[in-house]
């Protein structure tokens, strides 16, 4: 099964391809086939200190960073077990440490997910490590170790490094099957030859030599007509201005502004207030702040605006700055709209309890009104199509007495009016029991809300010291872990992924908010760049929503504020560099 005509190394010999890989750090995974012959030491497993300098022998070398708040990571291998190094200055510690026998052909993989390492052989996951002690762990690029600190013997083949952390489905594909070497987020893959071209994207590596000075990694300067297209939506609220019913229920003046300068911290360290960048308190109605959105999210890679629509049997509410934005076609940036058909209440979750706005659905009447406002809408150049058709989302459709009804009566009016049809799109999201998928095109996975409720995340609470005594928290890692390793469900229907930023309804909610701890626009940027990947090649879908971009009193939004700045928005850049895009700011 496994060929055994690949590259020997005899504990004298070594292929650099480059030793460190700063593009790469925190989520990665090295996988490869080998075939050992001598043993290493088992040292302690830590942290801390230099124990991995003893007696290794190094598939991969640790790359040395000179910054004491980063390190390389390498592997090491033997017929007795594997070890995983990091290398920094004056620290040189076994992060992981696994005794086992491994006398025949075995595959390693090595998953790097928020600095920790874990060990899979043979496609079965068998132990979890230690978190790096360091801000940033990068992957490395020296194949068979360094005279100094132990060269490895024994046989290697397809050692691959992928720029985020595969999940088990994928590791054991890369186990059994062939791949192309044309999939996203393959970083590396050097088969195992003395003289080859070093594969997607290094060049030549020889033996005892060195590879190319600059390393080409996916989507940096090589790719960027990929044959898989992904278009960006960021959800949008248009509550940054004042309405009469906002100023009466809340008081005057009320903008969601008003919540997020009230809002204070729950316990040490909690982010509160959320401040945006240079005290901007915008006010929607200005049109020189739409033109600075879109032109800030068309700089770094989001697609469009998918803009939340109140209507409520003829009513409508927060509606002014898109009308404004159809009405004078500015900004000239692709938009769609999600219709939030919940009640509006004084708990700002759609429930029934102290209700503000009720929400009643009527029949064919309010239905024809209700298309005559939307088509103007969907007949807009910049509106967003799927196969040629305008798409709408309905977030809570479970609530609409015949909303299958309905569909059928608005894509027949659509098609009167000379369109395709309209793309239907439901949200799954937070509520039980989902809704009927009937006449929907697509449903949306709506993050984190949807895999809160519905994606068997039962490991993501953790505890808050210093609140009360103790507060229960949504761990940020754990439940992004979840989202990128869930399969598909629904294989019948089109699926679209969707990603969030953070989570935190403090300024809302106060001391009964529920938030993530954990988030920052490293983890983001991983995370997406994952999700990107899954978007193309899981889901087969171009589109992917993200909860949001300027949801402020929720804690989830790309605009820059005082702390991080633009960073989130940098994630967003990267991680479609990551994917073999490009934003236009990269240009």
């Amino acid at each position: 099964m496994v060929n055994e005509e690949r590259l020997y190394f005899d504990g004298n010999s070594n292929i650099e391809i480059k030793p460190l890989i700063k593009n790469i750090s925190n989520h990665f995974t090295y996988e490869f086939w080998v075939k050992p012959e001598e043993k290493i030491r088992l040292v302690n497993e830590n942290n801390k200190g230099t124990q991995g300098l003893i007696d290794q022998r190094f598939v991969i070398f640790p790359g040395h960073t000179e910054n004491k708040f980063q390190s390389g990571v390498g592997v090491s291998v033997g017929t007795n077990g594997v070890v995983v190094v990091e290398h920094a200055d004056d620290y040189f510690p076994a992060t992981l440490v696994c005794g086992t026998e491994l006398k025949e052909w075995s595959h390693i993989s090595i998953v790097i997910k928020n600095k920790i390492p874990n060990l899979f052989i043979n496609g079965e996951f068998v132990k979890e490590g230690v978190s790096s002690a360091k801000e940033e762990v990068f992957a490395s690029g020296t194949i068979g170790g360094l005279k100094r600190y132990g060269f490895f013997v024994g046989k290697v083949k397809n050692v691959r490094l992928w720029d985020h952390a595969l999940n088990i489905g994928l590791i054991q594909h890369c186990k059994d099957d062939e791949i192309t070497g044309k999939e996203n987020g393959l970083s590396l893959e050097w088969k195992g030859f003395a003289y080859e071209e070093v594969s997607f994207p290094m060049s030549r590596a020889l033996m005892h030599g060195k590879g190319m000075d600059r390393i080409q990694r996916t989507g940096e300067g090589a790719n960027h007509n990929n044959q898989c297209k992904i278009k960006l939506i960021a959800f949008y609220l248009p509550q940054f201005h004042e309405i009469p019913e906002n100023n009466k229920w809340w008081g005057e003046g009320f903008t969601e502004w008003t919540n997020t300068k009230k809002s204070s911290p729950l316990f040490t360290n909690h982010y509160q207030p959320r401040e945006p960048y240079q005290d901007y308190y915008y006010n929607l109605l200005d049109p020189s702040v739409r033109e600075w959105q879109a032109n800030l999210a068309k700089k770094y890679g989001i697609y469009g605006f998918c803009y939340y629509h109140y209507w409520f049997d003829g009513k409508m509410l927060l509606e002014k700055p898109f009308n404004e934005v159809l009405t004078s076609g500015k900004p000239d940036f692709p938009f769609c709209l999600s219709w939030a058909n919940e009640p509006w209440s004084r708990r700002w979750d759609g429930s029934e309890d102290q209700v503000l706005m009720p929400q009643y659905y009527g029949r064919e009447k309010d239905w024809q009104s209700h298309f005559n406002y939307l088509l103007r809408a969907f007949m807009d150049d910049r509106y967003i199509r799927v196969q040629d058709k305008p798409i709408f989302l309905i977030y809570r459709p479970e609530l609409i007495p015949n909303c299958s009804e309905m569909l059928l009566y608005w894509n027949e009016l659509a098609k009167q009016h000379g369109l395709e049809g309209i793309y239907f799109i439901r949200t799954l999201n937070g509520f039980h029991p989902l809704s009927d998928k009937t006449n929907f095109d697509a449903s949306l996975e709506f993050e984190p809300h949807y895999t809160m409720a519905h994606g068997g995340c039962h490991r993501m609470w953790k505890g808050i010291s210093g609140y009360n005594g103790r507060k229960l928290a949504m761990d940020y890692d754990t439940l992004w872990s979840c989202i990128l390793n869930r399969s598909l469900v629904d294989n019948e229907t089109k699926v679209i992924p969707g990603a969030f930023i953070d989570w935190d309804n403090t300024a809302r909610l106060g001391e009964n908010a529920s938030f993530c701890v954990g988030a920052n626009p490293t983890y983001f940027q991983n995370y997406l760049s994952e999700q990107i990947h899954r978007a193309n090649h899981l889901y087969q879908s171009d589109l992917l929503f993200i909860n949001a971009w300027n949801e402020w009193a929720e804690g989830t939004y790309l605009e820059p504020d005082k702390k991080l700045k633009f960073q989130y928005l940098e994630a967003v850049e990267k991680a479609l560099r990551n994917n073999g895009y490009q934003s236009e700011g990269g240009k």
